[in-house]
C-alpha cells in the first residue's frame, strides 16, 4: 500500500474523531495511565528516590532502552513526564527528534513518545510535536494519529481557568509552514479552542487569499471552535464589513457558535438590515445560536414582531426559526 493512500485512509479516519481514538486506545494505554492536565503525577517511594538520582538526560536513556525492549514503565515515565514539565530548555526534546530522523525507534515507542508530548503539552512539547509533523519523520497510520490525539490535548481544559495563549505561537507558526492536510484541520482545532486575535487573523487571511481549499475548509471548520468572548465584537465586524464572503459566512458561524447572548445580539443586529439573499445563512446561524443561548429566546420572542427588517424575508426565516425553538422548548 502507497504512502498517499495510506494517509488518505488516516484523513478519513480523523473525520470521525469518536472511531479513530476508541482504535487508538484499545492499542495503548497510554492516554489512561498519565493525566493530560498539570496535576502531580503520583511516583511510587521506592522509585522516585531511584529517579531523583537520575538526571533528566538518564531518565531519557532509560526509558528510551525499555521502550526499545517492547517494556513500558509507567514510573519512570511519570518521573520523566514531571522533570520536563519543571525544566526548560532540557536536551531531551532534540534527542527525542535525532532519535526518529534515525528512524530506529520501534512502532511502539514512537507511538509511545508522541503521545508523551501531548501529556507534558507545554512550550517545548508543542514545538517538538510539530516539528516531527513539519520535517515528514511520522510515516505510519499508528503514528499520524498519535499526534493527531497528541495536538487535541492542547486544547485548554477549561478556557475561563487558562486559555493557554502561550502556546497560540507553536500552532500559529505550524499552520503556516505544515502543508499536509492530514494535520490542518486539527492545528486549526487548537488555534480556535485557544482563541488568540492573531489566529483569528491568519484564517481570515486564508479564507481571503481562497487559494487553498484545504485550508479554506480547515479555516471555516474551526470557527464553530472559537470560545473567547473578547472576540465578539471582532466577529461581528468582520460579517458587517468584509469584502470576502468566505470571511463574512467565517464569522457571522462564529459568532452563531459561540454560545454567548452578545454575540446571538450582533447576528440579530446584522440580520435586521442584511438583504434576501443571506436568507440560507440566518436560517443555519440562528438554528445554531438560538439554541445555544435559550437567554436570548425571550427577547426575540418580545421584540420581533415591532423590529423592522430590511428584508420581509429574513425576518419570516427567524420567525420561522424562533417557532421551531419554542416548540422544542
Amino acid at each position: 500500500m502507497n504512502k498517499k493512500l495510506i494517509l488518505s485512509i488516516i484523513c478519513i479516519l480523523f473525520l470521525f474523531p469518536q472511531i479513530s481514538l476508541a482504535k487508538y486506545r484499545s492499542k495503548s494505554d497510554i492516554i489512561n495511565n498519565h493525566s493530560f492536565d498539570n496535576t502531580p503525577l503520583v511516583i511510587t517511594e521506592g522509585n522516585s528516590k531511584y529517579y531523583a538520582k537520575l538526571n533528566t538526560i538518564s531518565l531519557w536513556n532509560e526509558l528510551l532502552d525499555n521502550l526499545q525492549q517492547g517494556e513500558a514503565q509507567i514510573a519512570l515515565e511519570d518521573a520523566l513526564i514531571a522533570r520536563l514539565r519543571q525544566e526548560s530548555g532540557n536536551k531531551v526534546y532534540d534527542k527525542l527528534i535525532d532519535s526518529f530522523r534515525l528512524n530506529t525507534l520501534q512502532l511502539t515507542a514512537q507511538e509511545r513518545l508522541i503521545s508523551l508530548l501531548g501529556v507534558i503539552k507545554n512550550y517545548q512539547a508543542g514545538e517538538t510535536l510539530m516539528q516531527l509533523i513539519e520535517e515528514d519523520l511520522l510515516d505510519y497510520p499508528d503514528t499520524v494519529h498519535a499526534a493527531l490525539d497528541a495536538i487535541n490535548s492542547f486544547v485548554p481544559q477549561s478556557y475561563s481557568q487558562h486559555s493557554n495563549a502561550e502556546l497560540s505561537p507553536i500552532f500559529e507558526k505550524a499552520w503556516q509552514e505544515i502543508d499536509n492536510p492530514i494535520y490542518l484541520p486539527a492545528i486549526a482545532h487548537v488555534m480556535a479552542k485557544i482563541g488568540a486575535p492573531t489566529s483569528l487573523a491568519i484564517f481570515n487571511e486564508a479564507l481571503t487569499d481562497n487559494n487553498n481549499s484545504n485550508r479554506v475548509e480547515a479555516a471555516k471548520q474551526a470557527m464553530e471552535d472559537f470560545q473567547n468572548p473578547a472576540l465578539i465584537n471582532e466577529f461581528a465586524k468582520n460579517l458587517q464589513s468584509s469584502p470576502s464572503k468566505n470571511v463574512q459566512w467565517a464569522n457571522g458561524y462564529a459568532l452563531a457558535s459561540i454560545g454567548e447572548s452578545a454575540a446571538t445580539a450582533a447576528l440579530f443586529d446584522w440580520a435586521t438590515y442584511a438583504d434576501k439573499s443571506k436568507v440560507e445563512w440566518v436560517k443555519e446561524w440562528f438554528e445554531i445560536a438560538l439554541h445555544s443561548t435559550p437567554e436570548f429566546v425571550q427577547f426575540i420572542n418580545s421584540n420581533l414582531s415591532t423590529q423592522k427588517f430590511n428584508s420581509p424575508e429574513i425576518k419570516q426565516t427567524i420567525k420561522k426559526v424562533l417557532a421551531d425553538v419554542n416548540n422544542d422548548n
